[in-house]
C-alpha cells in the first residue's frame, strides 16, 4: 500500500533528489504550500524542505530519530542528529517529529479518518482478564475495556471483524467449544453495546504455515469478501483500519497484529494509540 508524503516547500523527487536511510519504496510525494493545509490533507507523513515554512506552534514538536513510523510524522531538515544525502552530494540534517499533545486537552495531531470496516484482535484488545492472566480461564474471567468501546462507537464503522489467533485450541488448553462461545460473547456483547455489525473469525492452529493465522491474512480476507458478496458492496482496503496490542512495542509479545495489517494493506494503529485518537477527552 503506496503511502503517501506531503511536502511542504520546494518540490523534490524522491528518486533523484532524496534517498531517505529506512524509507524504501511505496512512497508517493504531492506538495502543499503550509504545514497546516499537509495536516489536514489523508497524508501519512510529511517533509518539510524549507525551514521557515515551519511556523513556532510546530517548532515545540519534539525531534527524535527514527524512521517514518505509521501515524502523521514529520519530517524536517534543522537538526544535526541524522544525516541524508541529495543529488548535488549536500549533506542536510534528517530529522522525524512525532506529533504530540499540545496541551493535557487534546487527543493527538494526527487526524481523525473515517473508516468503514474495523478490524480487531480480540484478547488484550476488546477485552482483558480479571485474574490479571494473559488469556481468560472462563467467561467469568472475561471483562470489557471500555475506553476501547467508546473509541469504536466515535469511530462508527460499518462492521467490526474480530481476528483473533487462539492456538491454546490446538495445544488442548482449551476446548474449541470455549473459545467459540468465547468470541461469540465478545461479538454479541460488541454489536449490543456499540450498535454496529460485529462478526468474528478464529485460528485454532499454531502452525505459522497455516494461512488463518496471523500474521497471515486467511481471517480478513474470508470476512472482507464474505462481507462484501453479503452486502454488495464496493469496499476497499483503503476503508479499512485494524487495531491490536501485538504492535512490536516495548513490552509486548509481538508484533503479529501490526504485520496482519502490512500484509493486508491496511492501516493499522495500537490500541492505545486508537483510543487517544479516537476515544472520549477526560
Amino acid at each position: 500500500m503506496t503511502k503517501k508524503i506531503a511536502v511542504v516547500g520546494s518540490m523534490i523527487n524522491s528518486s533523484e533528489y532524496l534517498l531517505f536511510e529506512n524509507l524504501g519504496t511505496g512512497y508517493s510525494l504531492e506538495r502543499y504550500d503550509s504545514v497546516e493545509e499537509a495536516r489536514n490533507s489523508d497524508c501519512d507523513a510529511v517533509i518539510v524542505t524549507d525551514k521557515d515554512k515551519i511556523d513556532n506552534e510546530e517548532t515545540s514538536i519534539l525531534y527524535y530519530n527514527e524512521p517514518v513510523v505509521e501515524g502523521f510524522d514529520m519530517i524536517s531538515f534543522d537538526s544535526p542528529k541524522t544525516k541524508c544525502r541529495i543529488k548535488d552530494d549536500r549533506c542536510i540534517d534528517k530529522q522525524i517529529a512525532k506529533r504530540r499533545k499540545r496541551n493535557k486537552n487534546s487527543k493527538t495531531h494526527r487526524k481523525m479518518k473515517k473508516y468503514e470496516v474495523l478490524f480487531c484482535d480480540m484478547d488484550g484488545t476488546l477485552i482483558e482478564t480479571v485474574s490479571k492472566e494473559t488469556f481468560p480461564n472462563g467467561i467469568w474471567d472475561m471483562k470489557f475495556k471500555f475506553d476501547v468501546l467508546d473509541a469504536i462507537k466515535n469511530l462508527n464503522p460499518k462492521v467490526i471483524f474480530i481476528v483473533t489467533n487462539q492456538g491454546g485450541i490446538e495445544k488442548g488448553l482449551f476446548p474449541e467449544s470455549f473459545i467459540y462461545v468465547k468470541c461469540e460473547y465478545v461479538s454479541y456483547s460488541i454489536m449490543d453495546y456499540c450498535n454496529i455489525d460485529t462478526r468474528f473469525k478464529y485460528c485454532g492452529s499454531n502452525d505459522r504455515s497455516n494461512p488463518m493465522r496471523k500474521p497471515n491474512t486467511g481471517m480478513l480476507e474470508e470476512l472482507f469478501d464474505n462481507y462484501k458478496t453479503w452486502k454488495d458492496c464496493s469496499l476497499e482496503v483503503e476503508d479499512c483500519l485494524m487495531i491490536g496490542d501485538a504492535s512490536g512495542l516495548e513490552g509486548q509479545f509481538s508484533d503479529s497484529d501490526k504485520k496482519t495489517a502490512e500484509n493486508f494493506g491496511i492501516d493499522y494503529m495500537d490500541v492505545s494509540e486508537f483510543v487517544n485518537v479516537y476515544g472520549k477527552g477526560d
